[in-house]
């Protein structure tokens, strides 16, 4: 079953989770961000996880279809967008609430074969307080045809954006990130499953990561506004071993970014409304 109609019956469908923010949390993430104190933004991601049984794991390393997420059968799972509201803060040592519902499901075609967007809001609260808003959308895809190219993102002058920072990415940060968030995703660390199973030339670096590093670069830009808002959307895979460009440049009253691949294409785009500090 691939088509959304056959899965009206999830949506609504809704889950709760909790967990408390630890200071362990906020070194873990601090230490992959090259940071060395305060509070990283991102850290939604490593709260919450389904901690599912290894007997209920599915073939890809991520929990069974059929339980909260609906059991599409289009083989291929990614993070395609994501519209992350802030709400307020969080501290260690605060119970994080997280409560789900299954937003929407939508079917699409697209170049490489059929598409199902599974829309996901999370609303979440620490210490009893909002502290933030998200709509998480996640894409399942067709197998890879026999010869078919991988994506490589989409135009992009670079001239256009006022500050860059360069990233080389590398497995023993695709394993630390997926360690921390719990995500037993093959697709970021088992070569031979990447490449024989779901057809790509290489390990595949996170889109949440990627969205980690744009989003903290945003924040250090300015010295009295920070993140009110950040909407992106990734456009094409990144490969372990590339170097990416983090761009930015000031538009409407916020930021317009992007994440830069080897070739100079965009292979995610943002935008992050900003508010005082």
């Amino acid at each position: 079953m691939s088509n959304a109609t056959g899965y009206r019956d999830w949506i609504g469908k809704r889950q709760h989770r909790e967990e408390i923010l630890t200071a362990v949390h906020v070194d873990a993430l601090n230490a992959l961000l090259d940071r060395e104190d305060g509070m990283p933004l991102g850290l939604q991601w490593l709260l919450c996880q389904d901690r599912v049984p290894q007997s209920k794991i599915g073939a890809d390393g991520h929990p069974r279809r059929g339980d909260f997420l609906p059991p599409v059968s289009l083989p291929r799972r990614m993070w395609a967008a994501g519209d992350v509201r802030f709400d307020g803060g969080a501290v260690p040592g605060e119970v994080v609430t997280r409560a789900s519902s299954i937003a929407g499901i939508e079917e699409k075609n697209g170049a490489s074969g059929a598409l199902l967007f599974v829309h996901v809001d999370h609303d979440y609260t620490a210490g009893a307080r909002a502290w933030l808003k998200e709509r998480h959308t996640i894409v399942y895809r067709d197998a890879p045809r026999s010869g078919a190219p991988s994506a490589e993102g989409h135009p992009l002058d670079a001239g256009h954006y006022t500050w860059r920072r360069e990233i080389r990415t590398d497995t023993v940060q695709l394993f630390r990130y997926s360690a921390m968030t719990f995500n037993g995703h093959r697709i970021h660390y088992d070569q031979r499953y990447v490449t024989e199973v779901e057809g790509y030339p290489g390990l595949v670096v996170h889109g949440p990561l990627m969205a980690t590093w744009l989003m903290n670069f945003a924040e250090t830009l300015y010295e009295d506004r920070t993140l009110a808002r950040f909407t992106f959307r990734v456009h094409a895979p990144v490969f372990v071993g590339e170097t990416i460009t983090l761009l930015a440049r000031a538009a409407d009253g916020g930021l317009e970014l992007a994440v830069a691949n080897a070739l100079g294409r965009r292979v995610l785009g943002a935008n992050a409304a900003l508010k005082e500090r």
